[in-house]
């Protein structure tokens, strides 16, 4: 069992995320979300709302679990503003992307260890 949820992680991680490549936002996000921009706040989720949410639920097996998905991946990207807003050097699209994913393992992981 253990083993086949390893597998589906790994192949979950490997598919491509249905995001585009383009930059939507300001390149500086992370610094304005750094500076607790309340616009800045409203330009990430008018960007990303919808798909941090649709990857929430296509990789999760209830709305519930992907609103809580959907709530850890926001966190840790406000966590990640706040300790890197002025240093990052990668595209916040690469880097939203990274963290969501990061976020389903960490998900996935945890939701098999509590059985």
């Amino acid at each position: 069992m253990e083993q086949v949820a390893r597998q589906t992680i790994i192949r979950t991680y490997q598919q491509p995320l249905a995001w585009t490549a383009r930059s939507r936002v300001s390149p500086t996000i992370f610094q304005r979300l750094n500076t607790n921009d309340n616009d800045a706040v409203a330009d990430f989720i008018k960007a990303y709302g919808n798909e941090i949410w649709e990857f929430s639920i296509r990789h999760t097996r209830s709305p519930h679990e992907a609103e809580t998905l959907s709530q850890e991946i926001f966190k840790d990207i406000w966590s990640f503003a706040d300790r890197n807003g002025n240093n990052v050097s990668s595209s916040e699209n690469l880097v939203v992307k990274h963290i969501a994913v990061r976020c389903l393992i960490k998900h996935k992981w945890q939701a098999m260890t509590r059985f």
